[in-house]
């Protein structure tokens, strides 16, 4: 009812339009990494820049960017 039509009407837009909710990538809040950011460190650290530089480039602590890197480590 939050966009204004009843729950069968908006069961078949969903449907029609490929069953998936709308993808954010924006964060949730200002706690976890976005999807545009995780991706940002995986091409820095592909170029072989450091964690501090990565950090400083995205605007985040480069404690955030250490665990991110050994959790998606090949």
């Amino acid at each position: 009812m939050a966009s204004g039509v009843s729950a069968p009407i908006g069961t078949r837009w969903f449907r029609e339009n490929g069953g998936m909710p709308p993808s954010n990538l924006e964060p949730q809040s200002g706690r976890y990494l976005s999807f545009a950011e995780r991706e940002e460190i995986a091409l820095l650290h592909a170029r072989r820049v450091g964690v501090r530089d990565i950090a400083l480039r995205i605007g985040r602590d480069p404690s955030t960017i250490s665990p991110e890197l050994r959790r998606n480590a090949v």
